[in-house]
């Protein structure tokens, strides 16, 4: 008679799931990728996660969810709001090179034709959604602590980081010291008063 299923740890194996889809992206990956990165069974695989669809979905939130985390911490540090936005922007960066330059797993996810798919497009849009409001939401009071020009449209400056920093992620798999270079220019250009409204 088989033996009792072998146990292990959920979260453990969605982590590895993410560093699989992570380097090599939703359609690169083979079930064979994701049992031996998992190190699962087929059927201890299938049992709990489901398909690969399913697997990626719920992956893919993992990261977005660790992503975020990572980057509201990173905004808590010293230094004033502006210091402290354009180094969460630089540690996030700094992180994707310690996967090999793997890019960023939602901008990866984009490129290979993503948002094609309704269930993972939907997913995909939280990210920017969740971004783009911690980085509302710290520009606000930098406007209020005088850090930013008055009259700064602060969701077309979040838009724009956001924007900025996936593109960095994107080619900076082909040059990885893509951000490093614009890197400086950050803090001059939130206080150029560019994003000022007329």
């Amino acid at each position: 008679m088989p033996g009792p299923p072998k146990q292990f740890d959920r979260e453990e194996a969605l982590s590895r799931a993410v560093d699989v889809f992570w380097t090599q992206g939703y359609l690169g990956t083979s079930i064979e990728d994701l049992l031996e990165g998992m190190q699962l069974s087929r059927s201890s695989m299938y049992a709990t996660f489901g398909d690969k669809k399913a697997l990626f979905l719920e992956a893919l939130q993992v990261w977005i969810d660790e992503q975020i985390a990572q980057f509201v911490e990173a905004l808590r540090g010293p230094g004033s709001l502006l210091e402290r936005v354009a180094r969460a922007f630089q540690q996030r960066h700094d992180s994707q090179k310690a996967l090999g330059n793997a890019g960023c797993l939602f901008g990866n996810t984009v490129a290979e034709g993503g948002m094609e798919d309704p269930d993972i497009a939907r997913v995909l849009d939280t990210f920017i959604r969740r971004g783009e409001r911690v980085l509302v939401s710290t520009f606000e009071e930098a406007a209020a602590a005088g850090e930013l020009p008055k009259g700064t449209n602060v969701h077309a400056l979040a838009l724009f980081f956001i924007t900025l920093s996936q593109g960095a992620l994107l080619l900076g798999q082909s040059r990885p010291t893509l951000f490093d270079q614009i890197a400086p220019s950050l803090m001059r250009v939130m206080g150029s008063g560019a994003f000022t409204e007329d």
